[in-house]
């Protein structure tokens, strides 16, 4: 919802027209929030079906073949070793069956592994390519709430779809007085990039703060609070801006209190929090792994922690009295004591 692009106004043939036509532009302008029923139930139906099928093919396909193999006409025992026999068997006792005369039961016997084993091969095309299909539909992503409720703001909005879809489909998306009426079986066109947990945020909570209490109050815009788009690359853009600089500040900041604080148990105390910190902000604003997770925060630990040694040492080349040495916590860490 946040990132739809700004949709032309001028009227064109399907937008001017209400119900599909105009519906059908809307999700043409704006495929990111177009999402249609995948009707998973039916195709399961269908699927579950469809197996039945194969599987009495499959028993009547076997004991055809036993009945082939222990027959007395020892030209059906070779079907099981000579698949061009068979197909010359059955195309010369197809040109004998159409003849006056009639068919025989030993004629229709010969045809039966044949016919059975066509049919097997056309009912596991249609099976596989709808089962393939079927995969493809449930991989598809379903909409987004923000994607969702804007497409029910549309609908019943008088300027856009304006109630306009009258059947028994027009309960599909839902509405805004009842949005869970909407289908469980919705999967979008077009799905969002999965962002980091910042940029997911931003574009699903806060960019509609943002609109509703800054943009508005400044701009003077429309009071309508669903009717506004921003570009979802521009989100994406500042909040990656944002969390640069604040994963930066962190580090530098963390460096800049370390140098300040003398004590060597608060500045170790100090370094577990900017750790927890550290995670934190990575887990937000990034989409790491836990184990980059765990080899980023351990670098960074060791980061400070070789910035500590060095600030003691220099802390104690320079330091001219044992009180300054106390002060800076190196007195108890040292052996050596300067004369006074």
């Amino acid at each position: 919802m946040a990132s739809y692009p700004n949709e032309d106004r001028s009227k064109k043939p399907l937008e001017s027209i209400e119900g599909y036509p105009r519906l059908a532009h809307h999700f043409a302008s704006s495929p990111e929030g177009a999402s249609y029923r995948s009707f998973a139930t039916m195709a399961n139906l269908v699927l579950l079906y469809k197996q039945a099928n194969l599987v009495e093919l499959e028993e009547k396909l076997g004991k055809q073949m036993v009945a082939d193999s222990q027959a007395k006409d020892k030209s059906r025992s070779l079907f099981a070793t000579d698949w061009p026999f068979m197909r010359q068997e059955v195309r010369k006792h197809t040109e004998i069956n159409s003849a006056p005369e009639g068919r025989s039961n030993g004629l229709e016997e010969c045809q039966k592994q044949s016919k059975l084993l066509d049919d097997s091969f056309s009912a596991l095309k249609e099976y596989y390519e709808f089962f393939f299909l079927m995969v493809q539909m449930t991989a598809t992503a379903h909409p987004r709430n923000p994607d969702r409720k804007y497409l029910q703001w549309w609908l019943q909005d008088p300027e856009h779809g304006g109630h306009s879809l009258m059947g028994d489909d027009s309960n599909i998306w839902g509405s805004f007085v009842k949005p869970g009426a909407a289908a469980d079986d919705l999967v979008c066109v077009k799905p969002r990039r999965d962002d980091d947990p910042l940029t997911e945020w931003v574009k699903s909570k806060f960019i509609f703060w943002f609109d509703k209490n800054i943009r508005r109050r400044f701009n003077g815009s429309p009071s309508r609070d669903e009717d506004f788009a921003y570009k979802e690359a521009t989100i994406r853009g500042y909040t990656h801006i944002f969390a640069v600089a604040l994963v930066s500040i962190l580090i530098n900041g963390s460096m800049g209190v370390l140098f300040w604080v003398r004590s060597t148990e608060i500045r170790l105390f100090l370094i577990a929090i900017f750790c927890v910190l550290f995670v934190v902000c990575m887990t937000c604003v990034t989409k790491a792994t836990r184990s980059e997770i765990f080899s980023a925060v351990s670098a960074f630990a060791a980061v400070e922690l070789v910035f500590i040694a060095n600030n003691n040492f220099n802390s104690y080349n320079n330091a001219t009295n044992p009180a300054e040495l106390q002060d800076s916590g190196l007195a108890r860490e040292s052996r050596f004591h300067p004369a006074t």
